[in-house]
């Protein structure tokens, strides 16, 4: 991989947060929502900002050094298209403990008990090789309105009222992720 990156795409980057800390010589983000591109692109900046669906990326064949696809869903034969021989991709996956917390307070609410990402990890590896897998688990603690915030962000409470949850129980919450690094297969 090379050393400093030239093009760097955050492929579904949501609002920017994540593109905006890893600015590189030229940076895409890219994401299917007109309202997160347009709070991403607020302030400002270097960074190209696109309204597209991963399965049309506007960029060359063989131009990209790294994507960056965290919490998102993945094209991964556009991104191997785009991806340059030794580029890297980088996807961020959540584990069977993210957010345990809240999804104790949704059991009730939830399709299923359990959760795995090893269906996501195998069909990347079917389509790149997998050099690395790197999982980080934390549990941070929360105030009343950060935990009221929580519930109203999360995807899992989507499609329900947070308000009808005890946001009072919500002490903490767990951050449990896997870092796949993978390069494209020749």
């Amino acid at each position: 991989m090379p050393q400093n990156p030239n093009v760097v795409l955050d492929a579904g980057c949501g609002d920017g947060t994540f593109t905006k800390a890893l600015q590189k010589e030229t940076t895409v983000g890219l994401d299917l929502s007109k309202d997160a591109i347009r709070l991403a692109s607020g302030g400002g900046g270097p960074i190209l900002w696109t309204v597209s669906d991963l399965t049309h990326i506007p960029l060359k064949d063989d131009s990209t050094d790294v994507i960056l696809n965290l919490f998102s869903p993945a094209h991964y034969a556009e991104f191997s298209r785009v991806l340059k021989r030794d580029g890297r991709l980088i996807k961020l996956v959540p584990q069977e403990g993210y957010l345990k917390e809240i999804r104790t307070l949704m059991t009730d609410r939830l399709r299923r008990e359990t959760y795995s990402n090893q269906s996501v990890v195998s069909l990347l590896s079917d389509r790149f090789h997998l050099l690395d897998r790197i999982r980080i688990c934390r549990e941070y603690p929360l105030t009343p309105d950060q935990s009221k915030d929580f519930l109203h962000m999360t995807p899992l409470t989507f499609g329900t009222d947070p308000e009808s949850l005890d946001a009072d129980a919500l002490h903490s919450v767990t951050i449990d992720v896997e870092l796949l690094i993978a390069e494209k297969k020749s």
